[in-house]
């Protein structure tokens, strides 16, 4: 009982630490505030958690460990399916990146987009702990799908393939983080929960980008057609 009770409690602090960390950013945010929030005291809330960092990792990795779980079993599944040296068809490593992303999104807005503002607040924040919480959670998934694009792409050399496997992420995070911005802006014709409305646009643009000529080849296309 007394275990069960303790764990109701840690749960509290997590769902108030989350919704202050969201609202007020990492740095920002006191943890007299997240205590008063969660109705306990500040000794209980560091017997939980040790310190304010690591109440910042337990809120990160009770919200990034599922999908990192699902984007692992997922390259198992492209290394089952797909040895080298066949090829995993291109929109279908992206789409395995990026749908559970928009799922959590969109399961995430029906809880007021706590979770959605909170990775906002990571990808805007360059404070080493919640940046190396993130690495530490998705380094391993980060390198796999790489691995799969540079299969995909060998022609790519490894920085432009970096570049444009961030450029994915950036469009990305820009349309989650906020997608009511995007809903009001585009007068309600883009909505960025619909996610499959989203999902066969979004890789279309991404299929673009990654497989775009080099800036180098594409100013020398450009020469000659003019020169023609």
């Amino acid at each position: 009982m007394a275990r069960a009770s303790a764990e109701v409690t840690r749960q509290r602090i997590l769902d108030a630490a989350e919704r202050t960390f969201a609202d007020q950013g990492f740095e920002p945010a006191s943890i007299r505030t997240i205590a008063a929030r969660a109705r306990v005291t500040l000794p209980v809330l560091y017997y939980h958690f040790g310190s304010k960092n690591g109440l910042i990792r337990a809120v990160l990795l009770r919200r990034l460990e599922p999908l990192r779980q699902l984007h692992e079993a997922t390259l198992a599944r492209f290394a089952a399916e797909y040895p080298p040296p066949r090829t995993p068809p291109l929109p279908l490593v992206l789409e395995a990146m990026i749908r559970p992303a928009l799922e959590l999104a969109r399961n995430d807005a029906r809880k007021g987009s706590v979770v959605m503002r909170l990775i906002g607040r990571v990808i805007t924040d360059s404070a080493a702990p919640q940046q190396d919480i993130f690495q530490e959670v998705f380094g391993e998934v980060r390198r796999g799908f790489l691995d799969l694009l540079s299969r995909c792409l060998p022609h790519l050399s490894p920085a432009t393939l970096h570049w444009r496997h961030e450029f994915i992420w950036g469009a990305l995070a820009l349309l989650l983080c906020n997608p009511v911005r995007i809903l009001r802006k585009t007068d309600g014709l883009c909505d960025p929960l619909e996610t499959e409305v989203l999902l066969p646009h979004f890789l279309a643009f991404c299929v673009a980008g990654l497989e775009a000529p080099l800036p180098g080849v594409a100013r020398a296309s450009a020469r000659t057609r003019k020169s023609q």
